[in-house]
């Protein structure tokens, strides 16, 4: 559903008619249907999404405020490599190895240590930093049909990672006709230009801004959308069972900042509708993200086995 038909239907819902006071108030009915898509996605867990952060060399403790629970993440070595990380919790780390919290920094953590909502222990400890340098100076420009990235200020480095630059990834975040993104570097020439797995822009693009980095720390967990959903015509991320859900909640708030006898009067029937679009919302979120146990007789005495499927992981 867009964001102007989830307005239109609140509206509808809360009796505002083209003209009246209330109506002026499109600010306010924008925060409330963000805030409500917010609000709706910590109750029930429908938004998913990684978050990256850097890893600083001796530093183990992270946190990713977009996050609301961590479930698992990955982490980037020097060398640009992903790698999964187990998910422990400080108790287990206590009963396996005492001394976890003070131990040696290494060239690859294997554990993801969640402390709270949204911090986390990495251990062990990187013993690099995943941002390599950065610049504002990036340029792209056409070379024998293609496209390469150089930087006047820091030429980049032939070779694989970490000695070189082949294999980390340019994080883009500004710059004039570059195309914002991350980009992993596939190949140095002699002078000094980085080829990337994929298109940054178009050739002319100057000024870019960039962090070139192994990858850091990705982070996967329930999130908030926020505002990524700004204007009219976007919709609305959330799965569309939560889409009612956000109107509701949305109608629910207007109730408390116009306390009209009128909007007192919607208030119990808006409750209720909310309550049954979140129940309906947090039932099909656990029927789908639950794993399901297969019997322990399923492939066994001549029976046909299951296929894999992350719904039936426990076979």
């Amino acid at each position: 559903m867009l964001r102007r038909d989830m307005f239109a239907l609140g509206r509808s819902f809360m009796g505002e008619r083209f003209g009246s006071q209330a109506e002026a108030d499109y600010q306010a009915w924008n925060l409330l249907l963000t805030q409500g898509a917010d609000e709706v996605a910590r109750n029930a867990h429908c938004y998913y999404k990684p978050v990256t952060t850097p890893v600083v060399a001796g530093v183990s403790t992270y946190c990713s405020p977009e996050i609301i629970q961590l479930e698992g993440g990955f982490v980037f070595t020097a060398d640009g490599v992903m790698h999964a990380l187990d998910v422990s919790t400080p108790q287990a780390m206590d009963d396996w190895f005492a001394s976890w919290r003070t131990a040696q920094p290494q060239d690859q953590p294997d554990t993801l240590i969640t402390m709270g909502l949204n911090n986390a222990v990495l251990y062990p400890a990187p013993n690099y930093s995943s941002v390599v340098a950065q610049t504002t100076t990036l340029q792209l420009t056409a070379d024998g049909g293609g496209l390469v990235v150089s930087d006047p200020s820091r030429p980049f480095v032939a070779g694989a990672a970490p000695d070189g630059d082949v294999g980390l990834y340019l994080n883009i975040t500004d710059g004039l006709g570059f195309i914002v993104g991350w980009y992993r570097i596939t190949d140095v020439d002699e002078l000094g230009n980085a080829t990337l797995a994929s298109g940054a822009g178009t050739a002319g693009s100057s000024q870019g801004s960039a962090s070139l980095t192994s990858g850091g720390l990705w982070l996967e967990g329930p999130s908030v959308p926020g505002s990524s959903w700004d204007g009219e015509d976007n919709p609305c991320p959330l799965p569309e069972r939560a889409h009612m859900a956000v109107v509701w909640q949305a109608c629910a708030w207007r109730v408390i900042a116009y306390p009209t006898p009128e909007n007192r009067a919607r208030q119990p029937l808006i409750q209720q509708n909310l309550k049954n679009a979140l129940g309906l919302l947090e039932h099909e979120v656990k029927r789908f993200t639950t794993a399901t146990r297969v019997p322990s007789n399923v492939g066994q005495f001549g029976g046909p086995a299951l296929p894999f499927s992350p719904l039936n992981m426990y076979g």
